[in-house]
């Protein structure tokens, strides 16, 4: 067990000691794009080697990747980017729409495409960005290799100062209706692996993510202002979050993948900026976590500023040596400064149904909920958590908390600390 997860835990467990839609979401789009598995050559195909890229894995192949980009995108047709198989260096792009007839050209990446290993070679918080794109799709089984290491790792100070250089993600898309990410590798980003932003009827299926348990703020997958966006499949291990759901999200499944390392599945945190956006309709479900320093979590600001996050449900999670695996942390400020005053995000209806297995720490529930906005509304269905060690039981914490029990109670009831 590392160094870090050990603070952590004592951390969150003296505090607790001191102190989609409810039913499920899921969506169909009958126009949603099918991935293609096998482009065959023609005029619809735009292979970036016959633009010039080396795929050498030295000379950066950023003006070839931008060159076949624009002449896919202006393609009177279904284009397809192709990357063929091969090791492609490549500084910073952006892949941008609207494209002919407002469609997107698909992504065939077969090849590794490799960041610069420095941080200063990136003007802005993204390595790979698709912009206002409709039906990208993104597939082929390659690589994103942000090629991350101690110098980005150890330049970002996050998280434990409240403003940090943040290190850029190794792709982000924003903008974006209708479209999937499916079959791809990320490994080693500087910053997170894959953001999406402001986007609608999106899906993201059989990703694999990975970086190492200590490389600070290298969330898996995270997603802010977005709708109708599901995450499917797919197995992430890396520093932070393995799923991270930030404000303005509406209508959200995550279902099938597996966490570890990692902090868990989270949705926050919220209230840290100035007009953050409601949450409302999350799914979790069918999920393992391992070895993670949280489970399923929920985490807000002290003194922030109003707002909602409801309808959210965590259902057939499978916990394996978690060290906090239900956990709502509304004090959540891992910097060294943090506000004295209670957060304002009003938490509801949430519901945790059939969540079994092991935890590492005896306080396998623990709901630090805010003195200012009670959680309301909290729904225990089939709990059975069970302390990794002998010779005791777990145990549940509450704080500003409003909770029914029903079926399975392993821990038993919340012993609430006002």
């Amino acid at each position: 067990m590392s160094h870090g997860r050990n603070l952590q835990i004592n951390a969150i467990y003296l505090l607790g000691l001191i102190l989609f839609v409810a039913n499920g979401v899921s969506f169909t789009r009958a126009d949603a794009p099918s991935t293609p598995t096998d482009p065959s050559s023609g005029s619809g195909i735009f292979d970036v080697t016959k633009y010039g890229a080396k795929a050498d894995g030295k000379t950066d192949d950023a003006k070839a990747f931008m060159q076949a980009w624009t002449e896919a995108c202006a393609f009177q047709g279904k284009g397809a980017l192709l990357i063929p198989q091969g090791t492609y260096l490549m500084g910073p792009v952006t892949f941008e729409g609207p494209c002919y007839n407002k469609g997107s050209p698909t992504v065939e990446l077969r090849g590794t495409l490799k960041a610069p290993p420095g941080v200063d070679q990136f003007p802005t918080s993204a390595w790979i960005t698709f912009r206002s794109l409709h039906g990208l799709v993104i597939a082929g089984g390659g690589t994103i290799d942000g090629q991350g290491g101690l110098e980005a790792w150890t330049a970002t100070e996050c998280p434990n100062q409240n403003k940090c250089k943040i290190m850029a993600s190794s792709m982000k898309v924003i903008s974006c209706t209708t479209g999937q990410i499916r079959g791809i590798n990320f490994v080693d980003s500087k910053g997170f692996n894959l953001r999406i932003n402001k986007s609608k009827f999106f899906s993201i299926d059989s990703v694999n993510i990975t970086a190492p348990e200590d490389s600070p703020n290298t969330d898996g997958i995270h997603v802010s202002d977005s709708s109708y966006l599901k995450i499917s499949n797919s197995v992430i291990g890396v520093g932070d979050d393995c799923v991270s759901l930030g404000d303005g999200n509406n209508y959200i499944e995550v279902t099938g993948v597996t966490c570890g390392p990692g902090h868990g599945i989270s949705i926050g945190s919220l209230g840290k900026y100035k007009k953050e956006r409601p949450v409302n309709g999350v799914h979790i479900k069918n999920c393992t976590l391992k070895g993670t320093t949280n489970g399923v979590r929920i985490k807000s600001w002290g003194g922030s500023p109003p707002l909602v996050a409801k309808n959210i449900t965590f259902e057939d999670i499978i916990m394996d040596d978690v060290s906090f695996p239900i956990i709502i942390d509304q004090k959540y400020c891992p910097a060294h400064h943090c506000p004295d005053t209670p957060s304002a995000v009003q938490l509801s209806d949430i519901t945790y149904k059939n969540i079994k297995g092991s935890s590492f720490t005896r306080l396998a529930v623990n709901l630090i909920c805010s003195s200012q906005v009670p959680c309301k509304n909290m729904k225990f269905i089939d709990i059975d958590l069970n302390y990794q060690g002998t010779g005791s039981p777990t145990a549940a914490m509450c704080q500003h908390a409003e909770t029914t029990n029903s079926g399975t109670t392993n821990p038993p009831p919340c012993r609430q600390l006002l």
